[in-house]
């Protein structure tokens, strides 16, 4: 390169040169000891012209290094047991009604394993229940009770049976009531608890949606089942009385 244009070029400030509607600028650093075309850039008027460094590529430019906040440099406390979001589904095999769900029931049915043909022993330890939705079936009926053991500080029974004669064709989905109870995480200290009754028709199909967390600070639950295999992973039902089997799961019945 002609020497004195690069003279002319370290020692002048940045220019500016018309193109249409844009102004443009060429910004140059000072060449050391001799410069490169690598050392010169084009830039908007309206940007920050980037500082180029001796021997950086252009590739590296603006590339920024992120931290992770430590304590004295010791690694941030985590949690360690695992939380698991899923929705499960059931289907009703029976026309029983008031079917008890309780927390023991709850549990097994998200999945366990089988210590011997007639034991069974939950991997989730705690759980918190979101939402049941049920969808009857033709001409069914649908009721949903939150146990008093679910309600807070109160003897309190909530209903949602739907009136008689009303077919219902569309699902009905059951929230727990805001602060309640059963609303709330329940663990494997009080397995017997009950959760709600359910009541459908047979072939009815019912969704449960909860977030449960994988046995670690607290036991599992334990159930017993019948012509389970050792060592096998299955699903027990949703109630006590064994009428909400699961749905495209192996299953151990009570």
């Amino acid at each position: 390169m002609n020497k004195s244009l690069l003279s002319s070029f370290s020692k002048s400030t940045p220019s500016r040169f018309p193109q249409g509607n844009v102004e443009m600028k060429v910004c140059c650093t000072t060449p050391s000891p001799v410069a490169s075309i690598d050392d010169f850039t084009i830039v908007d008027e309206k940007s920050t012209p980037p500082k180029i460094l001796s021997g950086t590529s252009f590739s590296t430019i603006g590339a920024t290094r992120s931290s992770v906040k430590t304590n004295n440099g010791l690694p941030p406390a985590i949690c360690t047991t695992v939380i698991v979001s899923h929705k499960y589904r059931f289907i009703n095999s029976s026309n029983a009604a008031n079917r008890s769900v309780t927390v023991s029931t709850l549990l097994t049915s998200l999945g366990g394993i089988a210590t011997s043909a007639i034991s069974f022993s939950s991997f989730a330890s705690a759980v918190r229940l979101r939402s049941v939705t049920v969808f009857p079936s033709s001409g069914g009926d649908v009721d949903l009770a939150w146990t008093a053991l679910g309600q807070h500080e109160t003897d309190e029974v909530k209903d949602h049976t739907i009136p008689g004669g009303i077919t219902v064709t569309s699902p009905a989905l059951f929230r727990p009531p805001k602060d309640a109870l059963v609303s709330k995480w329940q663990n494997s200290s009080t397995p017997s608890a009950q959760l709600f009754t359910i009541s459908s028709s047979m072939g009815s199909i019912v969704d449960v949606h909860v977030e449960y967390r994988l046995s670690n600070a607290f036991g599992n639950v334990t159930a017993t089942v019948v012509g389970a295999s050792a060592g096998t992973v299955s699903y027990t039902p949703l109630d006590t009385g064994g009428t909400y089997l699961p749905i495209g799961v192996p299953i151990s019945l009570f």
